[in-house]
Parts: C-alpha cells; sequence; structure tokens
C-alpha cells in the first residue's frame, strides 16, 4: 500500500509539474466518500479449455471525480499466461473508457508493466482536462490457459479526485470485486445433447427392428 501511495504521489506531481504552479506540494487526503462505485474484473467468472485464449476486462462503475488510478491485477502464472493489454484510457478516443484528454490535455501513464503473473496500471489526467464521472472500461487482458487449474483475479486499486487549487487530491472509496479463470483439459468431447440422444435412440430402434427381422425369417426358414 505504501508503495502504490507513493506512485500515486508521483503521478499527481507530474500533474502539477505540467499544469499547475511547481511551488505546489502534491499531498493525497483522505478517502472521499463514493459509496457507490467499484472496480472489478468483468467477466466474474471464466472456463476455458487448455490451449484456448481468452480476454477479461476491469471496468469501473458509478465514479464520482475520478482524475488518477492506480489498480493492479494477478493472477496464478502456472494456470495461465499472460498475452497482452489493451488499455481504455481517453473516453475521447476510446468510446466506453476511462478519464478525460479534453481541452487539449493528455493522459499521463506512469506505469504499465506486466510481469508472469502480475499488471499494472498507473495513470493521471492532466490539467486542464475535465474529471471523469459514471462507468468505463480502464483496461483489457488476454490470457492463454497453459494447464489445468484455478486463477484468481485479484485486483489491488486506488481511485483518486481531481487536485484542489492547493494541490490536494482525495482517494475515492469504492468497492473491489476480482473475479477468476478455471481451465480443463482440452479435447473434443462434447456433453451429449438432445440431437446427439435422439440419433443414438434411432440407431439402437433401427439395429432392434433389423435383429428381429432377421430372427424371424430363420425361424420361417427353420
Amino acid at each position: 500500500m505504501k508503495n502504490s501511495c507513493c506512485r500515486l504521489l508521483r503521478a499527481a506531481l507530474l500533474f502539477l509539474l505540467l499544469g499547475l504552479s511547481i511551488t505546489c506540494f502534491v499531498r493525497v487526503g483522505s478517502s472521499q466518500a463514493s459509496s457507490n462505485s467499484v472496480v472489478k474484473v468483468q467477466p466474474s467468472e471464466t472456463d476455458v479449455r487448455v490451449g484456448e485464449t481468452f480476454s477479461v476486462s476491469v471496468v469501473v462503475e458509478s465514479v464520482e471525480n475520478l482524475y488518477a488510478l492506480d489498480v493492479t491485477l494477478r493472477w496464478n502464472a502456472s494456470v495461465l499466461q499472460f498475452l497482452s493489454v489493451d488499455l481504455h484510457l481517453g473516453v475521447e478516443s476510446h468510446l466506453g473508457g476511462v478519464l478525460h484528454e479534453d481541452l487539449g490535455a493528455e493522459i499521463f501513464v506512469a506505469e504499465n508493466n506486466a510481469s508472469e503473473a502480475e499488471y499494472r496500471l498507473v495513470a493521471t489526467s492532466v490539467s486542464p482536462a475535465s474529471s471523469f464521472n459514471g462507468s468505463g472500461t480502464m483496461f483489457s487482458v488476454s490470457f492463454k490457459a497453459v494447464s489445468v487449474g484455478r486463477s484468481l483475479l485479484e485486483l489491488e486499486t486506488e481511485l483518486a479526485d481531481r487536485p484542489s487549487s492547493g494541490g490536494t487530491a482525495n482517494l475515492i472509496d469504492h468497492a473491489v470485486a476480482g473475479g477468476s479463470a478455471e481451465s480443463v483439459e482440452n479435447g473434443t468431447d462434447e456433453p451429449i445433447g438432445t440431437d446427439w440422444l435422439f440419433l443414438t435412440l434411432v440407431g439402437v430402434a433401427v439395429a432392434v427392428s433389423v435383429v428381429g427381422i432377421v430372427v424371424f425369417f430363420r425361424k420361417r426358414r427353420g
């Protein structure tokens, strides 16, 4: 948590250097209540076969005055292999994304790094950009299932609002909901559906009829 705060502070400091007076000192204040806000993995549960690829998104819902974010997603590397990440930062260029890059401003990405079992994104809007309100996707991650097993998709998150004129940003209170992915052995076997069951019954009926006819004629000849 301490490292997360430090990195968020560095992002906020850059915000000040670019948009405010460099004489200001940045502080992250207490949490700003926003009980309806939630950051979650979507879909929350994924079933996949070994060798298949799939994607999950990390979204924020019902947030107010969002200006900076620090999000870490972790998984079981023995079950899932990281393939790629797709950022959705800047709603002006990513419909359904988060954060604004309006009024000629850009989004500063302080960290965008993936390891074998972890991905971390630290980003902030830059003055004079507007703060973000509502719901949107932060990023999507693609995985490949490499072995049979279950992997939790764990989230560690911090959200901050737009710094005041004095340089103070407040953390936004929010709920966090991770997810999971379960992989099973690869194969072509599928559960017997209605069509297969019907065809099987028809086949059995035909076989019984043929046997009955053969027996009938043998008895007549005998």
